[in-house]
C-alpha cells in the first residue's frame, strides 16, 4: 500500500512507475500513462490502443480527511464501442 515506484501498466508489473502515488486529475478521462492500459475482447491485455475492446484507466489520491492513511481508488473501463463503468473504492496505507 506504500509503493511508489512500480509501474502497474505493464505486465508482468515492473520498475519505473509511480506506483500508489498520486494520479493527474483528468487520468479517468483521458490516456495518462502510466495510469492507463487497454484490452481485448477476451479480457486480457493488448499492446496499443488500436487492438483494445476497453480501455482501463485509474487514479489514486489521498483521501482529504485523513491523507495520510487513506488512499482514494478509482477505476473507470471504457468499452471503446460505446458506454464505461466505474469502480470507486477506499484503502487503508499498512503501517
Amino acid at each position: 500500500m506504500s509503493d511508489t515506484s512500480t509501474n502497474l501498466s505493464s505486465d508482468p508489473p515492473a520498475a519505473g512507475g509511480s506506483g500508489l502515488g498520486p494520479a493527474p486529475a483528468e487520468s479517468l478521462d483521458v490516456d495518462v500513462p502510466p495510469y492507463v492500459d487497454y484490452l481485448g475482447a477476451s479480457g486480457m491485455r493488448v499492446a496499443a490502443r488500436d487492438y483494445a475492446a476497453y480501455v482501463r484507466r485509474w487514479s489514486i489520491a489521498p483521501l482529504a480527511s485523513d491523507p495520510g492513511n487513506l488512499l482514494f481508488l478509482q477505476v473507470r473501463v471504457v468499452i471503446v464501442s460505446g458506454g464505461d463503468s466505474r469502480l470507486v473504492s477506499i484503502k487503508a496505507r499498512r503501517p
